[in-house]
């Protein structure tokens, strides 16, 4: 029996909790590739978390954009910027350097010396790229480095261009996002644990001397004498005397309006960034007692704050970076504004012209030059101010969905000055919406309402032609002669006849045993991304009989995917850490797809959409941008090898204590079980179940929760059987 993605959400769930089996398959057919594709560029607008000002310049996070921008007049403007791997969370200035927390990236070392040309220099991470860095701070020769993993890290920066871990602290069950440094010690607060303090006068062997646990999630704080002032989220401004790290004491709070995430102090006032009330200034004169002295309600959700002289600019997210005057807290005032773009929710390439149209979530299309990838230029833009769920480009057009119920048809014959031409509100009203757009029809994938179909021969007047019900939740759509195929979450893949566009019918499906989240045409294959059952491809010749005919997995999940000529582009989402990965897979052979070329991507959003050209993939992920990718067509590729005979092979290594691995072969695609037997016959665990084509495989088994003792192994493929003994020595 086939293994069914219905029951496999279960599966992982008994996987996590008792790390009893874990599966390593055959290197033949499910991952040949060790090429990485290259990256050409990004276009990286997103969200503003972090700030930092110093001598008339400020620093600060504009989605992957690390900018620079003279602040010293009243007119600021912006100097120069570079692109860094993700989402910018801390930002400490020292001399010439900016040093910053970038997420999965680790710390960045950028040269600000030329705040024209700023340039990285030098960087430190950690192996696995799921740890988060969320906070630095830099004092003398170090930087001080916090990890959403509970990590605490010194790292040597005499040499900018080679940092050099000195240290490093755990600690268990901690998620650290703040850090400031006073003296000898280290101040940092733990999401669940509040505040702890860390001795550094030996860089090599730094120490806890105590800790403070408050009452909600402490996110960031700021130390000044001998009081630390905690953003404790839920709970507001907590101020903590810390004269005596053995005897810490609360003396005052400001239980502010919303969620607190960051505070600065500078002089009597202390400045907090209260996510979705903006900025509040908190008269600290009186630590016991303190009170709200004035406010600036921002239109985003504020992060992080720098405070110099009298005047604060404020993270806010998604709406930017604020420039406040709060000379008087009473009547505080914005001084300039730097916008900062949104998540790139979908694209739209034009290959002949050289063009990529990129959808924000905050009602704006960006129009890029990418005739040279490395550096995208915006030529143009479009404020259609509301969210944009979809595009699409059939030629001199483009098409839209926007959040609710509108389509709007664009003129970009002239991409610089685009022109609105056509409108049609589509019933009935929904929020998600995908557009695809074949000759005079345009077809709209709409959720749970199934697809939409208008007639987009006159783009000065589109008219909605009908509607089908396709049964689940429609995620993707896309035309081919007179079919539309849907993506249909847990009800597979529906093939609609649309000759007839007044009179919507279903002429075939097929229910994959996954949740179909994106699909593609190619020919006579029907391409679907099934989610934790990868990439299934379908011979569509005949739609009343499908027949699936190859699939590739990682046991990933399978969320996105395009394809162009021989090769499927597909992004997948780890299912432990939520990594993002591409692969680009030779499809040739839809029987035996292949894996040739895979990207790791730094990203913490996933994959909003994915367009794949030639041997060009452009890839936006939300608040992570645009990736543009390149891979090398490859010349000669192997066919994987398929064994001549059905065999099971002796575990190794036996005997074992507690791990060993498990290698079979098979000749043909079959059913395969592999179950684990103590001595009196009972089974013990089912370590592998599912169909599986002709291949080599090897499975990695962890017997740590059974007893010493002897046991067999069972590998049945259809009607074959073969058993044999191992030993677990503990």
């Amino acid at each position: 029996m086939r293994f069914n993605m219905k029951k496999h959400i279960l599966l992982l769930f008994l996987i996590i909790g008792s790390l009893f089996i874990t599966p390593i398959f055959s290197q033949d057919y499910i991952e040949t590739s060790d090429t990485t594709m290259t990256l050409l560029g990004t276009w990286a607008n997103g969200p503003c978390y972090a700030v930092d000002v110093r001598n008339g310049k400020a620093v600060f996070g504009i989605g992957h954009y690390l900018e620079i921008a003279d602040v010293s007049g009243f007119m600021s403007h912006e100097l120069g910027k570079v692109t860094l791997h993700t989402n910018i969370n801390d930002i400490s200035i020292s001399g010439n350097y900016a040093y910053v927390a970038n997420d999965t990236a680790g710390l960045r070392i950028i040269d600000i010396s030329d705040p024209e040309n700023p340039a990285e220099v030098g960087f430190y991470n950690r192996p696995h790229t799921t740890y988060r860095a969320n906070g630095v701070c830099v004092n003398g020769n170090y930087a001080y480095l916090v990890w959403g993993s509970g990590g605490f890290q010194i790292i040597n920066i005499s040499d900018p261009t080679n940092p050099v871990e000195t240290s490093l602290l755990m600690f268990s069950l901690s998620q650290f996002y703040g850090i400031d440094i006073q003296g000898n010690y280290a101040y940092i607060t733990d999401y669940h644990n509040g505040m702890y303090i860390i001795d550094i006068s030996d860089p090599v062997h730094p120490s806890q001397i105590a800790q403070f646990a408050t009452d909600s999630y402490s996110l960031d704080l700021d130390v000044e004498g001998n009081y630390a002032y905690i953003a404790d989220d839920f709970d507001g401004l907590r101020i903590i005397d810390i004269s005596d790290p053995d005897s810490l004491e609360e003396v005052g709070f400001f239980d502010t309006a919303d969620r607190s995430r960051d505070v600065k102090v500078n002089g009597i006032y202390a400045y907090v960034a209260d996510r979705d009330d903006g900025l509040r200034i908190i008269d600290i004169t009186n630590p016991v007692n303190p009170v709200e002295a004035g406010y600036f309600d921002t239109d985003g959700w504020a992060y992080g704050l720098a405070v110099s002289e009298d005047t604060v600019y404020l993270a806010d997210e998604y709406q930017g970076l604020h420039i406040i005057d709060v000379e008087d807290p009473a009547a505080t005032a914005e001084i300039s504004f730097f916008d900062p773009g949104d998540n790139a929710q979908a694209v739209a390439i034009d290959s002949v012209e050289n063009y990529a149209y990129v959808a924000d979530g905050n009602g704006y299309v960006y129009i890029l030059d990418i005739s040279d990838p490395s550096l995208s230029v915006q030529v143009g833009s479009i404020n259609m101010k509301v969210s944009v769920n979809d595009i699409a480009i059939n030629g001199n057009y483009l098409y839209l969905t926007l959040y609710q119920n509108d389509l709007f048809i664009i003129d970009i014959s002239d991409p610089a000055a685009p022109v609105i031409t056509g409108i049609d509100s589509l019933l009935p009203e929904t929020s998600v919406s995908k557009i695809a757009v074949s000759g005079n029809l345009a077809c709209i994938a709409m959720g749970t309402y199934g697809i939409c179909m208008v007639d987009v021969s006159n783009p000065y007047n589109p008219e909605t032609l009908g509607t089908f019900d396709t049964g689940n939740w429609a995620y993707k759509a896309v035309i081919s002669g007179n079919y539309v195929y849907v993506a249909d979450n847990t009800d597979g893949l529906r093939i609609i006849d649309i000759s007839d566009p007044l009179n919507l019918r279903e002429a075939g499906f097929v229910d994959t045993d996954g949740w179909a989240k994106d699909v593609a045409v190619n020919g006579n294959y029907a391409y679907v991304a099934d989610y934790g059952e990868g990439l299934r491809i379908f011979n569509i010749s005949d739609v009343t009989n499908i027949v699936e005919v190859g699939y590739y997995s990682n046991y990933n999940y399978a969320e996105k995917l395009d394809v162009c000529g021989n090769y499927a582009l597909v992004v997948f989402t780890d299912i432990f850490d939520y990594s993002r990965k591409a692969h680009v897979i030779d499809i040739t052979n839809p029987g035996v797809p292949q894996s040739i070329y895979t990207y790791d991507f730094w990203a913490t959003a996933p994959a909003s959409d994915v367009q794949l050209i030639a041997n060009h993939a452009y890839v936006p992920m939300y608040s992570d941008g645009l990736y543009i990718l390149e891979f090398v067509i490859p010349v000669g590729l192997k066919e994987p090898d398929i064994p001549a005979n059905f065999e099971l092979s002796q575990n190794y290594p036996n005997p074992f204590n507690p791990g060993t691995q498990i290698s079979f072969a098979i000749p043909e695609a079959q059913d395969v079980t592999v179950k684990i037997y103590n001595m009196l016959g009972q089974k013990v665990a089912t370590i592998f179940d599912k169909h599986i084509r002709a291949g080599n495989y090897t499975l990695q088994y962890d017997a740590g929760s059974l007893s010493s003792g002897l046991y067999f192994y069972r590998l049945t493929a259809g009607e074959l059987s073969s058993v044999k003994k191992m030993c677990l020595v503990k």
